[in-house]
């Protein structure tokens, strides 16, 4: 169900929020179960908690985005299958990523893309997005049908964008978001380059060790909190444990809780939302044999300080992937006192209540497993 938070409601800042010792905060109470025990349905398909009635906020497509296999027709149609309430193209733009490595300089985000950038031609991507609005989000698609046995009506098609942040492109992309916000429904601001590596494929990222790559991460979303503005969804804080080689691959709260507590400051402050993205963890269960999911540290933390935008993203950018992981998810969300998922529509904020969704209370074990 859709609500609205109220604006009477007092609201909760870093100014005003009660300041509680780490030692002394309550944990949700899991019980955890052996790995091997939970495949790959029950993890993230379960049929027991439908997904129906939210919205997926993070998703790309083979039109524009370099990764992307999707095409919008079928992500329309299996997100319809799942009961999604809405769908959330947001393209990639990472200006000046070619082959692993950010080459600065060009500032032009209207130039054409070179060869394997990581970028599109933004006047075709705001035609696209006006002809798939007028062609998929009519009325008679997205209302439910009187028979009960009718199929599910389609989810909304909401359109946005995905920004790799680097430092020298900061005021540009914020004019290029004012220029076309009215286009545009919701706007994500991601990490993709360290130091100007891309670290979905250079493995030499990764050589100083976690602890300074993990840190180095979290400082580089606060860096864009302080420089670049224009956007909603702060994107996958935990990207960098993706695609790491490391034994121990959890993102933990506890080794990192300065940086942590400094960006939801800032957050908080801004009302940006945090993303709570399940690539991360189906890929590494799927392609690792390692389950790990979000330190629920981090989400108890977040809410301490007044946090209360959270978002469900799967990042699916394959067939099959749509949805991925939000029965777990959204429950493990709920358990650490969440009360509502929030969205974006036209650069405002919506929220879903997810108080019917039964708190998560069993949890596989982190780490390798094998199936």
């Amino acid at each position: 169900m859709e609500t609205q938070i109220s604006k009477d409601e007092p609201q909760r800042t870093p100014a005003n929020e009660p300041q509680i010792p780490h030692n002394t905060r309550t944990l949700p109470k899991f019980t955890t179960v052996p790995t091997e025990t939970c495949d790959d349905v029950t993890l993230y398909r379960s049929p027991q908690y439908p997904i129906s009635g939210i919205v997926d906020c993070h998703n790309h497509t083979r039109h524009f985005s370099l990764d992307g296999r999707y095409k919008l027709v079928d992500l329309r149609e299996e997100g319809r299958a799942l009961g999604l309430k809405g769908i959330a193209i947001t393209e990639h733009i990472d200006k000046g990523l070619i082959d692993g490595i950010y080459l600065p300089g060009n500032k032009n985000l209207y130039s054409q893309p070179l060869y394997g950038e990581w970028y599109f031609d933004i006047y075709t991507y705001i035609r696209f997005i006006r002809e798939m609005r007028a062609k998929y989000n009519r009325p008679e698609f997205l209302a439910a049908g009187e028979d009960p046995d009718a199929p599910p009506p389609y989810p909304e098609l909401l359109f946005g964008l995905e920004l790799g942040y680097t430092s020298d492109l900061a005021v540009e992309y914020d004019e290029l978001i004012t220029r076309f916000s009215s286009q545009l429904d919701v706007v994500i601001g991601s990490i993709h380059c360290v130091d100007n590596v891309d670290i979905y494929s250079e493995r030499s990222a990764y050589e100083k060790g976690k602890s300074f790559i993990f840190g180095r991460y979290l400082e580089l979303i606060i860096e864009m909190l302080e420089k670049q503005q224009k956007f909603d969804i702060v994107g996958h804080y935990d990207y960098v444990a993706r695609y790491s080689f490391y034994e121990d691959k959890r993102f933990l709260y506890s080794e990192f809780s300065d940086l942590f507590d400094h960006m939801f400051r800032l957050m908080i402050e801004q009302n940006k939302c945090l993303e709570i993205n399940t690539r991360s963890y189906y890929q590494m269960s799927r392609r690792n044999n390692y389950f790990v999911y979000p330190d629920p540290e981090v989400l108890i933390r977040y809410y301490e300080m007044g946090g209360r935008r959270i978002c469900f993203s799967s990042d699916a950018h394959s067939p099959g992937e749509i949805g991925l992981g939000a029965q777990f998810i959204i429950r493990l969300i709920r358990a650490c006192g969440f009360e509502n998922l929030t969205w974006y529509k036209q650069r405002k904020e919506r929220f879903t209540s997810i108080t019917d969704v039964p708190p998560l209370t069993e949890v596989p074990r982190w780490g390798s497993f094998s199936l």
